[in-house]
């Protein structure tokens, strides 16, 4: 039976500081305390693993010191430490300028403990002098950890000055059982005391759920269940759970302390990094993920360990880890060869590498990359097959695999096959494959083959696939984000009553005359007549009967009243629509009149719908777009030449009305009817004078949006830093509109207290106050066409800056949840770009907007419009059903991580279904 790994004690935090005031959800150290915990501990992603003290292990677990070593054994093993910190099996960071906290380090295991140890380091001169409470530093004053500073704390760890007592958390993970952590924290001596070192820091450590009602423990007051340290960690926690830096726990009591507020978080910084492989040269994508336009330069062959040669040569792109400039092989220089362990899906073996000493490190080698061979060399003890690290790869996109999970199959199938070296831990697997990825040319494939680059239908959705906001850093820039090149467009400002028909009170009369049983005055009289009568009661009925019949008499009533309500405000319609034009009040008169309701006259329900949409609190341009106004204003005036006949002509305009799909029913029916009236012509004249007025009004700015010209495009950066991936590039900068609501603060908020519009919006995204996610674009073949990271709360900007960022053109069609608040958004800013867009609500969402007009739905367009029924509204759900597999991992990630896992994962998706589509074209 293999013994299971030492504890794997770190975590790979974000570039942001845990502080007091600063949660952080991806982490991982052991924790000191009683507490035992299985070694099959869930992995939410990026969690790392946790391994407990097997009886075996026990003897070495306070062995952070040693005796003195030989010089060379002394390097050989600092060079291991290294590697470690490198690759996040033992946390090192930095809490302020010049204070320090690491795991400790076994020396007789090379790895990590539990235990963690505060390190004070400060320059004197040209060097540093530094302090460290592990036992080897306390017993010498010198260790690995000092040693690690000596060498890189310039390189690593940049000279910002913070508040050295303030409390950090420094790690947090998931127990076996889902809801229970294990968290770390650094905190500070309480205030007053004559000195604040390293040695008055306290190592607070909290096994429980989010309750803070867990065991809690501190390495300075041991036997303590509560004390100062204890309660500002108690404090931390909650502040992290809130994610608010003036929460506190109110069961924390007060120990030695007085609660104080927090300052802002500052930054910590980690040692390791997803780039310290020796590994460098590109890799194409997996066979099973390659799709026609891949270019592949090179292939690398399948590695079969069981066939591995002797010894692993050194190449022309062999080079060292070195962070700034990579050392080359240099074949003039003197070789060594030395021991590995290669990887693979069906075991691991050892083997021979040949290395050079590096001329720039003093503890590194130049080692072979591997390529060539289908290896990928982590650090030239460690090598991978690229099948191995492939395969996790297909895991994770496949269903929901977290990395402790896939190790641990990988470790049970080794055992299985009786193969004596064992898989390594999830911890430093993590590492390597984050690092392997980078390399993987997952390009190209955010553009579907059959959509082209400007797909005509797309789908926006947001996704709840979030790190913790804590983890945000200062490098993510969505396309929200403005620059000193934004244009600013001060002319735009906000227009109000940009409806069909200006005055509120005339919309809400004639919804409420539509709205309810037909009416019928004849009956409304009669009943009217009886009213006094209906409040009578037999004297002689019962008491039971008396109630019942007075109960129903009421409620008739009501009817009554309500009806007659509704007949009083058809005057009062008719003579305000009279004011806007004579052909639309006659119309209305004609279908919904005294006259008519008299003589029950019952109009078909495409006259309703018509004036239902046309009350409608949606801006008229959501009813009738720029291109729906073209096709209008061509049958308007053909229609005025012949106004008394119905010619092929007028037969064929009136077809292209579908993008008005209520006018173009009632059109379509006198048409049929043989006599187009008069009424209904004055209509659509009205109409369209009024959609273009409210189109002129809107565009401030005549010239077309300006795009960068290919000699000065927009320099791009790195995805996994700006957590903005699209497969199309940046030509445009996102304008300034300094005269419009929301642009100088977050596009979320409480309910919409402008008008009576549809509130789902508000209510969903901003008292909610959900936060963080991705917004993706897909087309209606469901492939992603790009995301990028929310950094608070998705709004009507994301959809709005993405697609006018990148978008050459304006796609026809826009799906989105919110399409009902995304309209108005973007014709207000940019009517040009957006005028013949097509803004709809899918099926799918469409529960809960209680109060948008019609016009706003797919469906009511699928109606008029067939061809609409083949647009996969749901192609988003499809997607989102999918990244849903990896949202927990993702919630405990930092940023980076969280990043890079979920562009995989997308270009994974979009490459299947890019590869189906090839395989059916070719049948």
């Amino acid at each position: 039976m293999v013994k299971p790994r030492a504890p794997n004690t770190t975590q790979r935090l974000s570039s942001t500081l845990i502080q007091s005031s600063t949660p952080s959800d991806n982490v991982s150290n052991a924790n000191d305390t009683s507490q035992t915990l299985s070694s099959t501990s869930f992995d939410d992603g990026l969690l790392e693993g946790y391994y407990p003290s097997t009886p075996d292990d026990q003897q070495y677990h306070y062995f952070d010191d040693a005796d003195a070593l030989p010089q060379h054994e002394e390097s050989r093993k600092y060079s291991i430490f290294v590697d470690a910190v490198a690759s996040d099996q033992c946390s090192f960071l930095q809490l302020t300028q010049d204070i320090f906290i690491a795991n400790g380090w076994n020396i007789n295991k090379d790895e990590a403990t539990t235990k963690w140890y505060h390190i004070h380091s400060i320059p004197v001169g040209d060097k540093q002098t530094t302090a460290c409470l592990c036992p080897q530093g306390k017993d010498n004053g010198r260790c690995f950890h000092a040693r690690y500073l000596d060498d890189f704390k310039d390189l690593k760890f940049p000279s910002d000055e913070h508040n050295k007592n303030q409390t950090f958390m420094c790690s947090r993970y998931e127990d076996v059982r889902d809801g229970v952590y294990i968290c770390t924290f650094s905190v500070p001596p309480p205030p007053g005391r004559s000195s604040s070192t390293i040695k008055q820091r306290s190592v607070v450590t909290y096994y429980g759920d989010d309750s803070g009602k867990g065991t809690w423990s501190c390495s300075i007051d041991v036997s303590a269940i509560s004390c100062s340290h204890i309660v500002l960690a108690r404090h931390s926690l909650r502040q992290h759970i809130k994610a608010d830096p003036d929460a506190h726990d109110s069961d924390a009591g007060s120990g030695d302390l007085e609660y104080r507020s927090l300052t802002p978080p500052s930054l910590i910084r980690r040692a390791s990094s997803s780039e310290n492989s020796i590994s460098t040269l590109l890799l194409p994508p997996p066979l099973w993920a390659r799709v026609k336009r891949d270019l592949i330069m090179f292939d690398p062959p399948f590695f079969d360990i069981w066939k591995s040669p002797k010894v692993i040569p050194l190449d022309e792109a062999s080079s060292c880890s070195c962070q700034v400039l990579r050392s080359a092989f240099d074949p003039l220089q003197p070789t060594i060869t030395r021991e590995c362990t290669i990887y693979a899906l069906d075991g691991a073996v050892n083997a021979t590498i040949q290395v050079q000493k590096c001329p720039t490190c003093t503890h590194r080698y130049i080692g072979p990359d591997g390529r060539s061979l289908g290896l990928f060399n982590w650090n030239n003890r460690t090598l991978f097959t690229h099948d191995l690290l492939d395969d996790y790869t297909s895991q994770y996109t496949t269903s929901e695999t977290p990395f402790i999970s896939w190790v641990t199959v990988i470790s049970r199938r080794y055992q299985s096959r009786g193969i004596n070296i064992p898989f390594i831990g999830d911890q430093l697997f993590r590492a390597v494959w984050f690092s392997y990825i980078r390399l993987v040319q997952l390009d190209n494939d955010m553009i579907c083959p059959t959509c082209g680059p400007n797909p005509e239908v797309t789908i926006v959705d947001g996704v709840t696939l979030a790190f913790n906001r804590r983890h945000l850093s200062s490098t993510l820039r969505p396309p929200t984000t403005t620059d000193n090149q934004s244009p600013t467009k001060d002319l735009v400002k906000h227009v109000a009553n940009l409806q069909a028909i200006p005055t509120k009170k005339v919309r809400l009369a004639i919804r409420e005359i539509l709205t309810g049983p037909p009416l019928l005055p004849a009956h409304l009289i009669h009943a009217g007549e009886e009213e006094g009568a209906i409040e009578l009661s037999d004297a002689s009925s019962s008491e039971d009967e008396t109630t019942e019949t007075s109960y129903r008499h009421t409620r008739k009533g009501n009817d009554v009243r309500a009806a007659l309500q509704r007949v009083q405000k058809i005057p009062f319609v008719i003579t305000e629509l009279a004011k806007l034009n004579n052909g639309l009040s006659r119309l209305f008169d004609r279908s919904y009149g005294i006259e008519a309701i008299s003589a029950n006259q019952k109009a078909p329900s495409i006259y309703k719908r018509l004036f239902i949409q046309i009350a409608a609190e949606e801006t008229i341009l959501q009813l009738v777009n720029g291109s729906a106004l073209r096709h209008l204003r061509n049958f308007c005036a053909e229609v005025a030449q012949t106004p008394h006949m119905i010619t092929a002509s007028i037969r064929d305009l009136a077809t292209h009305l579908i993008g008005i799909p209520a006018l173009h029913a009632v059109i379509q029916h006198e048409i049929n009817a043989g006599s187009l009236s008069g009424e209904v012509i004055g209509t659509s004249t009205w109409l369209y004078a009024r959609g273009m007025a409210v189109m002129s009004l809107i565009k401030k700015y005549d010239h077309p949006p300006i795009e960068i010209n290919s000699g000065n495009e927009i320099a791009s950066e790195k995805w996994n830093l700006t957590g903005c991936c699209y497969g199309l590039p940046q030509i445009r900068h996102r304008p300034r509109y300094p005269n419009l609501p929301y642009e100088n603060g977050r596009d979320a908020g409480g309910k919409d207290k402008r008008g009576d519009g549809c509130q789902k919006f508000y209510s969903t995204y901003g008292q909610s106050r959900l936060t963080g996610g991705i917004m993706c674009v897909w087309c209606t073949h469901s492939v992603c066409y790009g995301f990028h990271c929310i950094p608070s709360a998705e709004g009507r900007n994301d959809v709005f800056s993405a697609f006018y960022t990148r978008w050459e053109k304006a796609p026809k069609v826009i799906v989105y949840d919110f399409a009902c608040a995304l309209q108005p958004y973007c014709m207000t800013r940019e009517p040009a770009f957006f005028a013949d867009t097509l803004f709809v609500i899918d099926a799918f969402h469409a529960m809960g907007h209680t109060k948008c007009g019609q016009a706003a739905f797919l469906n009511t367009y699928c109606d008029a419009d067939p061809t609409l029924l083949y647009i996969n509204s749901s192609a988003a759900e499809c997607g989102n059903g999918g990244i849903l597999r990896i949202r927990k991992a993702v919630s405990y990630m930092a940023q980076e991580r969280a990043i890079v896992f979920t562009k995989t994962f997308l270009s994974i998706w979009n490459r299947h279904r890019i590869r189906n589509m090839e395989r059916l074209s070719k049948v």
